[in-house]
């Protein structure tokens, strides 16, 4: 059975839906938080090939609100420190992941860089505003 989790991360990010060339977004707290929170979750599981266990998780992505629709149709299920013990506790509703209220996140366009296997994913110009 899943259990739940939160995971932490300094951004989310969107494409926009070109199909010649998408361009991506990043998105950040508004508030200047060094991180946004998503719920997810967790299980520990046995590999039918090997038995080895392993555990894994998921993001729980939703509806997008109307600042991220701009740019994407869904969006991560995004959690406020205040939520963190209902949600782990399981003692949440499902209204937790309703898309969280757009004026709490800020965006701009960024190099198409970041879609890149290619490129380090510790280079900090990949987050830097570009014109789109």
């Amino acid at each position: 059975m899943s259990r739940p989790v939160s995971i932490a991360a300094a951004s989310t990010a969107a494409n926009t839906a070109r199909k010649e060339q998408p361009q991506p977004w990043y998105f950040t707290p508004a508030d200047g938080a060094p991180v946004l929170t998503t719920a997810g979750l967790w299980d520990e599981w046995r590999d039918i090939e090997t038995g080895e266990p392993l555990k894994s998780c998921t993001m729980i992505i939703t509806t997008a609100n109307a600042f991220v629709s701009k740019i994407h149709d869904r969006m991560p299920a995004l959690l406020t420190p205040f939520q963190f013990d209902a949600w782990l506790s399981g003692s949440a509703g499902l209204e937790l992941l309703a898309p969280w209220d757009q004026r709490s996140l800020q965006t701009w366009t960024v190099s198409r860089r970041v879609n890149s296997s290619r490129a380090p994913s510790d280079d900090p110009t990949l987050t830097e505003r570009v014109a789109a």
